[in-house]
């Protein structure tokens, strides 16, 4: 569940190279978009209706794995608008219906980093296709929606008792404190983080090791906020657990990685190798799995999807 090493890390560079050796023609990306979300939908489900981390054993791994099939079913979506059959609209039907799913759990899960995430991506969303679009009409609907979402939010925290922040997933939002228990014990963990940084800044302590560095810098604050919660083996940021444990090295292989994405979504729109769906939805994906990743860390869940996005940037450019 938590385990990630050399081992793991090379195992999804391999599958990264066999993704983008195999799969080459868009029939065969559809048909692995519609496994991925279909397993997905499957862990959504046990999440909403039996126990909210279903099998994957942690909330906050649910909904970054929700977050990558949540905009892999609106690439399907999309894709399939654009595909002249007779049973189109029942296809697309269904992908709508998956991306439902996906979103719908995080109502269950409560994990507001994916909330954060997840909301500054539909803002960019909006936004792109503000810019982006030749309809006026979708320009005009999502300034709507932006203006929309905006006094929504700020409704549910002007008014924190109405009914309308009862809703699950904005009562959720209502939650989001730099003075709560969750933020705060972070917070220690990544001052530890900061201060052990300068003894180890190139290669870092090493993979898995940053119980070590929490240990070494530990603050007795932490179980005034948490008096029964375990000490930390990880940062609970992807970026401070990374700079911690892999040093400037690792943490700058890590960007640049977002780095050549975008580069090469941006040249691939330019060149109209990459539709504006496409590309916008993609920006988004890695925007919104980037930030709620500043909450939490990798895991097997995200690292499956995270190859099959980056391999499938690569196919299209």
């Amino acid at each position: 569940e938590r385990m990630l090493g050399w081992f793991h890390i090379i195992h999804f560079f391999l599958y990264y190279l066999i993704v983008i050796t195999v799969f080459r023609d868009w029939r065969d990306w559809r048909n692995l978009f519609i496994v991925s979300i279909a397993a997905a939908a499957l862990v959504c489900l046990n999440s909403l209706f039996r126990i909210p981390y279903s099998t994957v054993g942690n909330t906050a791994y649910v909904s970054g794995y929700a977050i990558f099939n949540f905009y892999f079913a609106l690439i399907l979506f999309f894709k399939s608008r654009e595909e002249k059959s007779s049973a189109g609209w029942l296809i697309s039907s269904l992908y709508l219906i998956a991306a439902l799913t996906m979103f719908s759990v995080l109502g269950v899960t409560h994990t507001r980093g994916a909330y954060v995430g997840l909301g500054v991506s539909f803002l960019l969303l909006f936004t792109l296709y503000i810019l982006y679009s030749h309809s006026k009409k979708l320009k005009i609907y999502s300034l709507a929606a932006i203006a929309s979402g905006i006094i929504l939010v700020s409704l549910v925290f002007i008014y924190p008792q109405s009914g309308l922040a009862k809703i699950p997933i904005l009562n959720t939002v209502t939650q989001i404190s730099f003075k709560g228990v969750t933020f705060q014990t972070r917070l220690i963990s990544w001052k530890t983080a900061v201060k052990d940084f300068p003894s180890q800044p190139i290669l870092g302590t090493g993979y898995g090791n940053f119980a070590v560095t929490f240990d070494k810098y530990f603050d007795p604050k932490f179980y005034s906020y948490t008096p029964t919660e375990t000490y930390f083996d990880r940062a609970h940021n992807n970026l401070v657990d990374i700079a911690s444990t892999g040093g400037l090295v690792s943490l700058l292989a890590y960007l640049f990685i977002f780095m050549a994405a975008g580069y090469y979504l941006v040249k691939g729109k330019k060149q109209n190798k990459i539709f504006v769906n496409e590309f916008i939805l993609l920006v988004c994906l890695f925007t919104a799995y980037f930030i709620q990743n500043l909450a939490v860390f990798d895991s097997l869940v995200t690292y499956i999807p995270l190859m099959l996005a980056l391999g499938y940037v690569y196919w299209l450019f």
